[in-house]
Protein backbone atom coordinates (compact mmCIF):
# COMPACT_ATOMS: atom_id res chain seq x y z
CA UNK A 1 0.00 0.00 0.00
CA UNK A 2 3.13 2.36 1.03
CA UNK A 3 4.61 2.03 -2.43
CA UNK A 4 0.94 2.62 -4.18
CA UNK A 5 0.50 5.69 -2.13
CA UNK A 6 4.20 7.21 -2.93
CA UNK A 7 2.80 6.05 -6.69
CA UNK A 8 -0.22 8.21 -6.77
CA UNK A 9 2.06 11.74 -5.73
CA UNK A 10 3.86 11.17 -8.74
CA UNK A 11 3.96 14.61 -10.76
CA UNK A 12 4.33 13.91 -14.66
CA UNK A 13 5.47 16.26 -16.98
CA UNK A 14 4.23 14.32 -20.21
CA UNK A 15 6.07 16.19 -23.81
CA UNK A 16 3.16 14.33 -26.21
CA UNK A 17 4.30 13.85 -30.04
CA UNK A 18 0.40 14.88 -31.00
CA UNK A 19 -2.20 16.90 -29.66
CA UNK A 20 -4.81 15.77 -27.08
CA UNK A 21 -7.55 15.66 -29.85
CA UNK A 22 -5.83 14.36 -32.54
CA UNK A 23 -6.46 10.43 -33.48
CA UNK A 24 -6.05 8.71 -30.20
CA UNK A 25 -2.54 6.56 -30.29
CA UNK A 26 -0.20 5.44 -27.50
CA UNK A 27 0.18 9.15 -25.81
CA UNK A 28 -3.14 9.56 -25.19
CA UNK A 29 -3.79 5.97 -24.10
CA UNK A 30 -0.63 6.02 -21.66
CA UNK A 31 -1.49 9.60 -20.17
CA UNK A 32 -5.05 8.49 -19.50
CA UNK A 33 -4.07 5.71 -17.85
CA UNK A 34 -1.18 7.00 -15.91
CA UNK A 35 -3.72 10.06 -15.09
CA UNK A 36 -5.36 7.36 -12.50
CA UNK A 37 -2.59 7.01 -10.33
CA UNK A 38 -0.51 9.96 -11.29
CA UNK A 39 -0.98 13.60 -11.69
CA UNK A 40 -0.29 14.16 -15.53
CA UNK A 41 0.89 17.41 -16.97
CA UNK A 42 0.03 16.65 -20.89
CA UNK A 43 1.91 19.17 -22.90
CA UNK A 44 1.05 19.46 -26.70
CA UNK A 45 3.73 19.48 -29.12
CA UNK A 46 6.10 21.71 -30.84
CA UNK A 47 7.20 19.46 -33.35
CA UNK A 48 10.47 19.11 -35.27
CA UNK A 49 10.44 21.17 -38.39
CA UNK A 50 9.72 24.60 -39.56
CA UNK A 51 6.69 26.29 -40.65
CA UNK A 52 4.70 25.93 -44.01
CA UNK A 53 2.13 27.86 -45.67
CA UNK A 54 -0.28 24.62 -45.49
CA UNK A 55 0.35 24.75 -41.68
CA UNK A 56 -1.80 28.16 -41.28
CA UNK A 57 -4.76 26.38 -40.34
CA UNK A 58 -3.21 24.33 -37.63
CA UNK A 59 -1.23 27.56 -36.39
CA UNK A 60 -4.75 29.07 -35.99
CA UNK A 61 -6.44 25.97 -34.28
CA UNK A 62 -3.20 26.00 -31.88
CA UNK A 63 -4.18 29.77 -31.36
CA UNK A 64 -7.36 29.19 -30.33
CA UNK A 65 -6.70 26.14 -28.50
CA UNK A 66 -4.05 28.20 -26.42
CA UNK A 67 -7.12 31.24 -25.64
CA UNK A 68 -9.92 28.71 -24.89
CA UNK A 69 -8.51 25.78 -23.59
CA UNK A 70 -5.54 26.56 -20.79
CA UNK A 71 -8.02 28.80 -19.04
CA UNK A 72 -9.94 25.72 -18.54
CA UNK A 73 -9.08 22.64 -15.91
CA UNK A 74 -9.53 19.27 -17.42
CA UNK A 75 -9.92 17.23 -14.71
CA UNK A 76 -8.14 16.51 -10.80
CA UNK A 77 -5.18 14.82 -12.32
CA UNK A 78 -4.85 15.36 -16.21
CA UNK A 79 -3.90 18.84 -17.60
CA UNK A 80 -3.94 19.53 -20.82
CA UNK A 81 -1.46 22.94 -21.68
CA UNK A 82 -0.90 23.80 -25.69
CA UNK A 83 2.17 25.68 -25.61
CA UNK A 84 2.42 28.74 -28.39
CA UNK A 85 5.73 29.08 -29.96
CA UNK A 86 7.71 31.11 -32.96
CA UNK A 87 7.04 28.24 -36.19
CA UNK A 88 10.62 29.21 -37.74
CA UNK A 89 12.23 25.84 -36.01
CA UNK A 90 15.44 26.27 -37.93
CA UNK A 91 16.40 29.15 -36.84
CA UNK A 92 19.21 29.73 -34.05
CA UNK A 93 17.47 32.37 -32.63
CA UNK A 94 13.94 31.10 -32.88
CA UNK A 95 15.34 27.58 -30.55
CA UNK A 96 16.52 29.84 -28.18
CA UNK A 97 13.60 32.45 -27.48
CA UNK A 98 11.11 29.16 -27.64
CA UNK A 99 13.10 27.36 -25.52
CA UNK A 100 12.73 30.06 -22.97
CA UNK A 101 9.29 30.82 -23.25
CA UNK A 102 8.49 27.30 -23.17
CA UNK A 103 10.34 26.59 -19.91
CA UNK A 104 9.38 29.98 -18.13
CA UNK A 105 5.32 28.34 -19.10
CA UNK A 106 6.20 24.98 -17.38
CA UNK A 107 7.91 26.40 -14.56
CA UNK A 108 4.44 28.17 -13.78
CA UNK A 109 2.23 25.64 -14.64
CA UNK A 110 4.40 23.55 -12.18
CA UNK A 111 4.18 25.90 -9.40
CA UNK A 112 0.68 26.26 -10.08
CA UNK A 113 -0.19 22.67 -10.06
CA UNK A 114 1.74 22.48 -7.34
CA UNK A 115 4.16 19.98 -9.03
CA UNK A 116 7.19 19.12 -7.16
CA UNK A 117 10.32 18.00 -8.66
CA UNK A 118 8.47 15.79 -11.70
CA UNK A 119 9.38 13.14 -13.81
CA UNK A 120 9.66 14.12 -17.35
CA UNK A 121 8.47 12.21 -20.33
CA UNK A 122 10.02 13.29 -23.62
CA UNK A 123 8.12 11.41 -26.66
CA UNK A 124 10.00 13.82 -29.37
CA UNK A 125 13.74 15.01 -29.67
CA UNK A 126 12.94 18.29 -29.26
CA UNK A 127 15.63 21.70 -28.60
CA UNK A 128 12.52 22.88 -26.15
CA UNK A 129 12.40 19.39 -24.40
CA UNK A 130 16.37 19.51 -24.23
CA UNK A 131 16.26 23.01 -22.90
CA UNK A 132 13.22 21.45 -19.82
CA UNK A 133 15.23 18.95 -19.12
CA UNK A 134 18.42 21.57 -18.36
CA UNK A 135 16.26 23.95 -16.54
CA UNK A 136 13.53 21.82 -14.73
CA UNK A 137 14.22 19.82 -11.76
CA UNK A 138 12.98 16.88 -11.86
CA UNK A 139 12.96 13.24 -10.24
CA UNK A 140 13.37 11.48 -13.36
CA UNK A 141 14.06 11.93 -17.06
CA UNK A 142 12.14 9.32 -19.33
CA UNK A 143 12.63 9.33 -23.23
CA UNK A 144 9.79 7.04 -24.88
CA UNK A 145 10.80 5.98 -28.02
CA UNK A 146 8.28 6.18 -30.35
CA UNK A 147 9.69 6.24 -33.94
CA UNK A 148 12.16 6.63 -36.01
CA UNK A 149 11.75 10.73 -36.23
CA UNK A 150 14.85 11.31 -37.99
CA UNK A 151 14.48 9.29 -40.95
CA UNK A 152 11.28 11.29 -41.96
CA UNK A 153 12.72 14.78 -41.59
CA UNK A 154 15.25 16.76 -44.20
CA UNK A 155 16.63 17.66 -40.59
CA UNK A 156 17.36 14.12 -39.85
CA UNK A 157 21.45 14.05 -38.44
CA UNK A 158 19.94 17.28 -35.96
CA UNK A 159 17.01 15.46 -34.58
CA UNK A 160 19.71 12.15 -34.52
CA UNK A 161 22.14 14.28 -32.33
CA UNK A 162 19.16 15.39 -30.02
CA UNK A 163 18.48 11.97 -29.36
CA UNK A 164 21.88 11.02 -28.21
CA UNK A 165 21.70 14.33 -26.20
CA UNK A 166 18.65 13.12 -24.70
CA UNK A 167 19.39 9.23 -24.25
CA UNK A 168 22.44 10.01 -22.72
CA UNK A 169 20.39 12.22 -20.10
CA UNK A 170 17.61 10.07 -19.47
CA UNK A 171 17.17 7.98 -16.22
CA UNK A 172 14.80 5.40 -18.14
CA UNK A 173 14.43 4.72 -22.10
CA UNK A 174 11.37 2.83 -23.73
CA UNK A 175 11.46 1.74 -27.08
CA UNK A 176 8.49 0.38 -29.11
CA UNK A 177 10.45 -2.05 -31.25
CA UNK A 178 13.07 -4.49 -31.14
CA UNK A 179 14.89 -2.39 -33.99
CA UNK A 180 14.30 0.49 -31.52
CA UNK A 181 15.32 -0.70 -28.29
CA UNK A 182 18.96 -2.27 -29.77
CA UNK A 183 19.78 0.60 -31.11
CA UNK A 184 18.67 2.76 -27.93
CA UNK A 185 20.23 0.31 -25.81
CA UNK A 186 23.50 0.90 -27.02
CA UNK A 187 23.62 4.55 -25.69
CA UNK A 188 21.45 4.21 -22.59
CA UNK A 189 21.40 0.30 -21.33
CA UNK A 190 18.67 1.44 -19.01
CA UNK A 191 16.36 0.84 -22.31
CA UNK A 192 13.49 -1.45 -21.93
CA UNK A 193 11.26 -2.53 -25.06
CA UNK A 194 7.31 -1.25 -24.05
CA UNK A 195 5.94 -1.97 -27.33
CA UNK A 196 2.40 -0.53 -28.50
CA UNK A 197 -0.71 -2.22 -27.50
CA UNK A 198 -4.98 -2.00 -27.32
CA UNK A 199 -7.97 -0.83 -25.76
CA UNK A 200 -9.30 -4.24 -25.48
CA UNK A 201 -13.01 -3.50 -23.98
CA UNK A 202 -12.74 -0.46 -26.76
CA UNK A 203 -12.62 -2.57 -29.78
CA UNK A 204 -13.72 -5.96 -28.06
CA UNK A 205 -16.96 -4.50 -29.29
CA UNK A 206 -16.75 -5.69 -32.44
CA UNK A 207 -17.69 -9.00 -31.75
CA UNK A 208 -21.14 -7.37 -30.02
CA UNK A 209 -24.41 -7.75 -32.07
CA UNK A 210 -25.67 -4.73 -30.65
CA UNK A 211 -23.35 -1.82 -32.43
CA UNK A 212 -24.15 -0.82 -35.80
CA UNK A 213 -22.20 -0.45 -38.57
CA UNK A 214 -22.15 3.02 -40.36
CA UNK A 215 -24.08 3.26 -43.80
CA UNK A 216 -20.97 4.35 -46.09
CA UNK A 217 -19.87 0.90 -45.16
CA UNK A 218 -22.78 -1.62 -44.53
CA UNK A 219 -23.38 -0.74 -48.27
CA UNK A 220 -20.03 -1.83 -49.24
CA UNK A 221 -20.03 -5.42 -50.77
CA UNK A 222 -18.38 -8.15 -48.74
CA UNK A 223 -15.68 -10.10 -47.83
CA UNK A 224 -14.44 -6.86 -46.96
CA UNK A 225 -10.13 -6.61 -46.47
CA UNK A 226 -10.05 -3.78 -44.14
CA UNK A 227 -7.38 -0.77 -42.87
CA UNK A 228 -7.49 1.46 -40.19
CA UNK A 229 -4.40 3.84 -40.18
CA UNK A 230 -2.92 6.76 -42.27
CA UNK A 231 -2.27 5.87 -45.96
CA UNK A 232 1.80 6.94 -45.26
CA UNK A 233 5.23 6.25 -47.75
CA UNK A 234 5.08 3.03 -45.77
CA UNK A 235 2.34 1.57 -47.37
CA UNK A 236 2.39 -0.07 -50.30
CA UNK A 237 0.10 1.48 -52.75
CA UNK A 238 0.98 -1.23 -55.39
CA UNK A 239 0.11 -4.04 -53.31
CA UNK A 240 -3.07 -2.32 -52.51
CA UNK A 241 -3.67 -2.19 -56.59
CA UNK A 242 -2.28 -5.74 -57.15
CA UNK A 243 -4.96 -7.23 -54.95
CA UNK A 244 -7.53 -4.85 -56.00
CA UNK A 245 -7.66 -5.98 -59.82
CA UNK A 246 -6.17 -9.61 -59.06
CA UNK A 247 -9.58 -10.41 -56.89
CA UNK A 248 -12.39 -7.87 -57.87
CA UNK A 249 -14.99 -10.06 -55.68
CA UNK A 250 -12.83 -8.83 -52.40
CA UNK A 251 -13.73 -5.62 -51.27
CA UNK A 252 -10.66 -3.15 -50.34
CA UNK A 253 -11.70 -0.49 -47.41
CA UNK A 254 -9.16 2.12 -45.90
CA UNK A 255 -10.10 4.37 -43.04
CA UNK A 256 -7.45 6.83 -42.40
CA UNK A 257 -6.09 10.28 -43.01
CA UNK A 258 -3.68 10.14 -46.35
CA UNK A 259 -0.22 11.54 -46.03
CA UNK A 260 0.84 11.03 -49.63
CA UNK A 261 0.01 12.27 -52.86
CA UNK A 262 -3.98 11.49 -53.43
CA UNK A 263 -3.16 11.27 -56.84
CA UNK A 264 -0.72 8.04 -56.48
CA UNK A 265 -3.86 6.75 -54.74
CA UNK A 266 -4.65 3.35 -56.41
CA UNK A 267 -8.21 4.18 -58.60
CA UNK A 268 -10.72 0.39 -59.11
CA UNK A 269 -14.43 -0.26 -58.25
CA UNK A 270 -13.14 -2.16 -55.60
CA UNK A 271 -11.46 0.08 -53.45
CA UNK A 272 -13.12 2.54 -51.11
CA UNK A 273 -11.38 5.16 -49.09
CA UNK A 274 -12.94 6.08 -46.30
CA UNK A 275 -11.05 8.54 -44.98
CA UNK A 276 -10.46 9.53 -40.91
CA UNK A 277 -13.09 8.45 -38.49
CA UNK A 278 -13.57 8.90 -34.88
CA UNK A 279 -11.62 6.87 -32.48
CA UNK A 280 -15.42 6.37 -31.16
CA UNK A 281 -16.60 4.77 -34.07
CA UNK A 282 -13.39 2.81 -35.48
CA UNK A 283 -15.52 -0.65 -33.85
CA UNK A 284 -18.62 -0.01 -35.70
CA UNK A 285 -17.07 -0.08 -39.04
CA UNK A 286 -14.26 -2.58 -38.57
CA UNK A 287 -17.51 -4.83 -37.48
CA UNK A 288 -17.69 -4.69 -41.27
CA UNK A 289 -14.19 -6.13 -41.82
CA UNK A 290 -13.85 -9.56 -42.66
CA UNK A 291 -9.55 -9.56 -42.47
CA UNK A 292 -7.73 -6.82 -41.34
CA UNK A 293 -4.45 -5.86 -43.17
CA UNK A 294 -0.97 -4.50 -43.05
CA UNK A 295 0.01 -3.54 -46.40
CA UNK A 296 3.23 -1.80 -44.71
CA UNK A 297 6.21 -1.79 -47.39
CA UNK A 298 9.47 -4.48 -46.45
CA UNK A 299 12.06 -2.41 -45.41
CA UNK A 300 14.71 -1.35 -42.35
CA UNK A 301 12.01 1.68 -41.59
CA UNK A 302 9.03 -0.50 -41.63
CA UNK A 303 10.85 -3.32 -39.12
CA UNK A 304 11.10 -0.30 -36.55
CA UNK A 305 7.20 0.26 -36.61
CA UNK A 306 5.50 -1.91 -33.93
CA UNK A 307 1.56 -1.43 -35.39
CA UNK A 308 -0.88 -0.66 -32.84
CA UNK A 309 -3.62 -1.93 -35.43
CA UNK A 310 -2.44 -5.29 -35.36
CA UNK A 311 -3.76 -5.74 -31.42
CA UNK A 312 -6.80 -3.75 -32.44
CA UNK A 313 -7.69 -5.94 -35.04
CA UNK A 314 -6.64 -9.29 -32.89
CA UNK A 315 -9.10 -7.83 -30.08
CA UNK A 316 -11.91 -7.77 -32.44
CA UNK A 317 -10.83 -11.68 -33.28
CA UNK A 318 -10.85 -10.98 -36.80
CA UNK A 319 -8.25 -12.63 -39.02
CA UNK A 320 -4.86 -10.80 -39.97
CA UNK A 321 -2.79 -10.79 -43.16
CA UNK A 322 0.06 -8.60 -43.05
CA UNK A 323 3.42 -8.47 -44.79
CA UNK A 324 6.71 -9.82 -43.58
CA UNK A 325 7.44 -7.26 -40.50
CA UNK A 326 9.60 -7.77 -38.20
CA UNK A 327 7.31 -7.04 -35.05
CA UNK A 328 4.23 -8.47 -36.45
CA UNK A 329 6.39 -11.97 -37.21
CA UNK A 330 6.85 -11.71 -33.14
CA UNK A 331 3.37 -12.97 -33.49
CA UNK A 332 2.87 -15.26 -36.20
CA UNK A 333 1.03 -17.52 -34.71
CA UNK A 334 -2.24 -15.30 -34.75
CA UNK A 335 -1.11 -13.42 -38.01
CA UNK A 336 -0.79 -14.81 -41.76
CA UNK A 337 2.47 -12.93 -43.18
CA UNK A 338 3.44 -12.87 -46.87
CA UNK A 339 6.46 -12.41 -48.57
CA UNK A 340 5.10 -12.04 -51.99
CA UNK A 341 2.19 -10.24 -53.05
CA UNK A 342 0.94 -13.37 -54.50
CA UNK A 343 1.22 -15.15 -51.25
CA UNK A 344 -0.17 -11.87 -49.52
CA UNK A 345 -3.80 -12.74 -51.73
CA UNK A 346 -3.66 -15.98 -51.53
CA UNK A 347 -3.95 -15.55 -47.74
CA UNK A 348 -6.52 -13.04 -47.50
CA UNK A 349 -8.71 -15.78 -49.67
CA UNK A 350 -7.72 -18.59 -47.25
CA UNK A 351 -8.31 -15.91 -44.39
CA UNK A 352 -11.86 -15.22 -45.55
CA UNK A 353 -12.73 -18.68 -46.16
CA UNK A 354 -11.39 -20.04 -42.85
CA UNK A 355 -12.22 -18.44 -39.78
CA UNK A 356 -12.98 -21.24 -37.24
CA UNK A 357 -14.18 -20.50 -33.74
CA UNK A 358 -10.35 -21.35 -31.98
CA UNK A 359 -8.71 -19.32 -34.19
CA UNK A 360 -11.00 -16.67 -32.75
CA UNK A 361 -10.21 -17.48 -29.27
CA UNK A 362 -6.53 -17.38 -29.70
CA UNK A 363 -6.70 -13.85 -31.39
CA UNK A 364 -8.46 -12.82 -28.16
CA UNK A 365 -6.38 -14.26 -26.25
CA UNK A 366 -3.21 -12.86 -27.75
CA UNK A 367 -5.03 -9.29 -27.37
CA UNK A 368 -6.09 -9.64 -23.74
CA UNK A 369 -2.01 -10.40 -23.31
CA UNK A 370 -1.18 -6.63 -25.14
CA UNK A 371 -3.41 -4.06 -23.35
CA UNK A 372 -2.35 -0.74 -22.41
CA UNK A 373 -3.67 -1.40 -18.80
CA UNK A 374 -0.84 -3.87 -18.62
CA UNK A 375 1.93 -1.57 -20.13
CA UNK A 376 1.43 0.66 -17.88
CA UNK A 377 1.52 -1.49 -15.33
CA UNK A 378 4.82 -2.39 -16.28
CA UNK A 379 6.24 1.52 -16.63
CA UNK A 380 4.87 2.06 -13.09
CA UNK A 381 6.81 -0.85 -11.94
CA UNK A 382 9.64 0.22 -13.52
CA UNK A 383 9.87 3.95 -12.39
CA UNK A 384 8.92 2.91 -8.90
CA UNK A 385 12.31 0.58 -9.42
CA UNK A 386 14.55 3.08 -10.32
CA UNK A 387 13.60 6.47 -8.32
CA UNK A 388 13.64 3.60 -5.15
CA UNK A 389 9.85 3.68 -4.18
Amino acid sequence: MENSDKTRKLDIIYLSPIDWDYNCQRPQQLASRLAKQCNILYIEPIGLRSFRVRDIPRVIRRIVKWVTKNKKKQNNKLHIYTPLYLPFLSSYICKKINGMIFTTAIKKLCRRLSFNEPVIWITLPTDTAVTLANKLSSRLLIYDCIDEYASFQKNGNYIRSTEIEILKKSSLVFATSNQLFERMKKTNPNTYLIPNACDFSHFAQIKNNDISIPSDINNIKPPIIGYIGAVSSCFDLELIEFVARSNTNLSIVIIGETHVDKSILPVADNIHYLGQKKYTELPNYMKAFDVGIIPFKVNDLADTINPVKLFEYLAGGMPVVSTDLAEVRTHENVVSIAKTKEEFLTLLKKSVEDNSVDKIETRLKVARENTWDKRVETILRLIKKRIGD
